[in-house]
């Protein structure tokens, strides 16, 4: 009782469009169906991939986020930080683009930052190089310096303050020592 073998069957990969439209189109008759199924496959993956992406300044700010949490006291010194949200109690020198202080939050330092939100307590030495948003909880004290600045009603704001314009304007010379010749007499 013999059995004849029978030759192995070759199954073919499913057939996609993509792979239907090359095998109809122009393509060389010995193009590789399985082949032409893995390169679709492949490039089909690397356009998912490039949908799901996120542009990478925008993934660098995710991983430059510090945030520290209710009942956490931290002390030292912050560099390279994006976005900075203090919600316990935080004594450092700092830079970051994005400072934002939650009710319960509490900020002494020196500080330089780009935008500060502030809903809780800042005392130190406050450099807002574009914006300070004080909210209506907000109280900032100490050396205050800022290009704009907006005030919630109910926030507090105490120390010595000046804008951006008003360092950028000063200098060694007395102010109303450089008047116009119009103005002299």
């Amino acid at each position: 009782m013999f059995r004849a073998n029978k030759p192995p069957v070759h199954e073919e990969p499913p057939v996609h469009e993509e792979t239907e439209m090359i095998r109809s189109s122009a393509a060389p008759s010995n193009v590789n169906p399985a082949m032409v199924s893995q390169l679709n496959k492949v490039t089909r993956h690397a356009e998912d991939i490039q949908k799901n992406a996120e542009p990478e300044s925008q993934t660098d700010k995710q991983l430059r986020k510090l945030t520290v949490g209710p009942g956490i006291r931290l002390k030292g010194e912050i560099a390279d930080c994006d976005t900075l949200v203090v919600e316990g109690h935080v004594e450092v020198s700092a830079k970051a683009t994005l400072i934002e202080i939650a009710e319960t939050g509490t900020l002494i330092g020196d500080i330089e930052v780009e935008t500060a939100d502030v809903s809780g307590r800042v005392d130190g030495s406050l450099n807002a190089s574009e914006r300070l948003i004080i909210r209506s909880t907000g109280r900032v004290s100490g050396k205050i310096r800022y290009d704009t600045i907006e005030i919630e009603s109910g926030g507090r704001i105490s120390g010595n303050v000046e804008t951006e314009e008003e360092t950028k304007d000063s200098s060694p010379i007395v102010k109303g020592m450089n008047k116009p010749d119009s103005m002299a007499s």
